[in-house]
């Protein structure tokens, strides 16, 4: 067998050098072709993989490429290019402008939701949805107020809420409470007691309105309370008058929405002198009113309303009701 020169050898090993050191070059500085928009659109997968084995300082700008065009025909995909983004702040701007691209509100409410450790990006994201749209459920609305700031979240709720009170014054009520600036509470409150049909068909919830209203609004709740329901139970409307702040307020309340009808009180004689009972000031003038209503009809119930009186006013009553 011919003996191999070294020198021989030596070239071997050289080519054998220049092959493993060309293989290596065009793995380490060689990128693939470059994927159009048209490639993305037809192979996403194809896309991520390219991204995926792109250079270091490449990687996330090349998943935003991607996110960006697929989101015309394939918004699932998108939004992983976007999630697969390292750089947290880059990964928000991502989803942010796909949320930009999305007009249906379900759909921009699920991107907005992507993001979860970030409250400012939330609600900014949630600020491009219309709160009062009604693609989306209650809750699913409220949740989005809850993550506005202090102002924007009180409006939000007095939205809500001003929508529901005739389907569902119970979850209103619930909304109102939500609201921390007192002058919006009230207005959101004040929606619901503008309305004597809803005041009589939830009386219960009428009186927790009124006892959550501020002070300089709570008279005037309680007026409206009596007299919506004065038209349907005035026994009830007198007894709502008596959650007033002084003797005037309460009887001009009574005169209101109980001496104005003298059936009803001859009726109730007993109901309505302990009415006055309440009283202070005003006390006299009750009974007085009670009397002049009976004195027509039961002599002796009206003399033992005027009896009932200071004795002033017991005599002068008397007097009257002697001629």
């Amino acid at each position: 067998m011919k003996k191999r020169s070294p020198f021989s050898t030596i070239l071997v090993v050289v080519l054998i050098l220049v092959v493993i050191i060309a293989i290596v070059a065009i793995f380490l500085f060689v990128r693939p072709k470059e994927f159009s928009n048209e490639d993305i659109l037809k192979n996403s997968k194809g896309a991520m993989d390219f991204c995926k084995n792109s250079p270091l300082d490449k990687i996330d700008e090349c998943y935003y490429n991607v996110a960006q065009v697929l989101y015309i025909n394939n918004t699932d995909a998108s939004v992983l290019a976007c999630l697969a983004i390292s750089d947290e702040g880059f990964k928000n701007k991502c989803v942010g402008d796909l949320a930009n691209k999305e007009e249906n509100p379900t759909k921009l409410l699920e991107l907005c939701n992507e993001i979860t450790n970030d409250d400012n990006f939330k609600r900014d994201c949630y600020w491009k949805i219309d709160p009062n749209t009604k693609d989306l459920s209650i809750d699913t609305r409220l949740s989005m107020c809850d993550a506005g700031t202090s102002r924007d979240k009180d409006d939000c709720y007095k939205g809500i809420a001003g929508e529901l009170w005739e389907i569902d014054p119970s979850k209103s009520l619930e909304i109102c409470k939500n609201i921390s600036d007192v002058n919006m509470k009230n207005e959101c409150l004040n929606n619901f007691m503008g309305s004597p049909e809803l005041i009589q068909a939830n009386p219960t919830i009428a009186e927790e309105v009124c006892s959550l209203s501020s002070l300089t609004m709570k008279s005037n709740c309680y007026n409206n309370f009596a007299r919506a329901l004065s038209a349907v139970d005035p026994k009830q409307a007198a007894e709502v008058c008596k959650k007033l702040g002084d003797d005037v307020q309460i009887s001009d309340c009574y005169w209101n929405v109980w001496f104005s009808f003298d059936s009803v009180i001859l009726q109730n004689y007993d109901f309505s002198v302990g009415l006055c009972d309440i009283l202070t000031l005003k006390k006299d003038e009750c009974l007085r009113r009670n009397a002049d209503i009976f004195m027509n009809s039961d002599e002796a119930k009206a003399e033992a309303i005027c009896k009932l009186m200071s004795a002033s006013a017991s005599s002068s009553c008397l007097n009257n009701f002697r001629r």
